[in-house]
């Protein structure tokens, strides 16, 4: 950051000093995304710091840029109305890039995650049509549920490559196997919908909402006397 070269890599002052602040961790900087180049390294460099780590995600703050906690920043380094809206749109064009790197590199940021709607017997029909849907799979899910059997169902059938289910870990049907996803969400009439893994094939009738999670247990540990 302090590399005279990479200079404008990095919101400047007028003068082409680099803009910086004083923070309790240190000194921060602001990227100037509009430099193609600049936004190639930020997704690069976020990129090659998990490849090859026991780390599958990173997080990444102020993603939609200023001024978002540095209301002054613009005011300090001049900054007008029209070159904050192309700094905006050029931030946004690098998490985009970014996002699609870290998917490439089956790595993940957790701002990618989308909260699903709630899911119960009286929304089952219609969410599962929203979240059966093909282009579904290309996002990062976590489903916020109940413990049951349909919820698990719902959450097998639809899950995309990168998917979390929050709940309590007390139903039986957390410790079956489905082992892997062979296929995406089949809508096989109305409000019935099924996947196949390769432990069998899991289903769930919204319209009775009963689900069938025919896949084997995990072995439970012994426990001694």
């Amino acid at each position: 950051m302090d590399d005279p070269t990479k200079a404008d890599f990095f919101l400047q002052y007028p003068n082409g000093t680099i803009y910086s602040e004083d923070i309790v961790f240190g000194r921060q900087w602001f990227w100037n995304h509009t430099n193609e180049q600049a936004s190639d390294y930020f997704v690069s460099s976020l990129v090659e710091s998990l490849r090859g780590s026991e780390t599958d995600c990173t997080f990444t703050d102020d993603t939609r840029g200023l001024p978002a906690e540095h209301p002054a920043v613009m005011a300090r380094i001049g900054m007008g109305p029209a070159q904050l809206s192309a700094l905006q749109r050029a931030t946004a064009r690098s998490y985009d890039k970014l996002m699609a790197a870290l998917a490439a590199a089956g790595k993940w940021d957790w701002q990618a995650f989308k909260t699903t709607a709630p899911f119960s017997a009286k929304t089952c029909a219609s969410w599962m049509d929203t979240y059966c849907a093909p282009e579904r799979q290309k996002d990062m899910m976590i489903m916020s549920s109940g413990a049951d059997n349909a919820s698990i169902a719902a959450f097998l059938i639809t899950r995309p490559p990168v998917g979390f289910m929050g709940a309590r870990a007390d139903a039986a049907a957390w410790s079956l196997q489905p082992g892997e996803p062979k296929g995406t969400c089949t809508k096989e009439a109305a409000g019935r919908y099924s996947r196949q893994w390769s432990n069998g094939v899991a289903r769930l009738d919204c319209r009775a909402f009963t689900s069938e999670l025919p896949f084997p247990a995990a072995a439970q540990p012994a426990v001694g006397k």
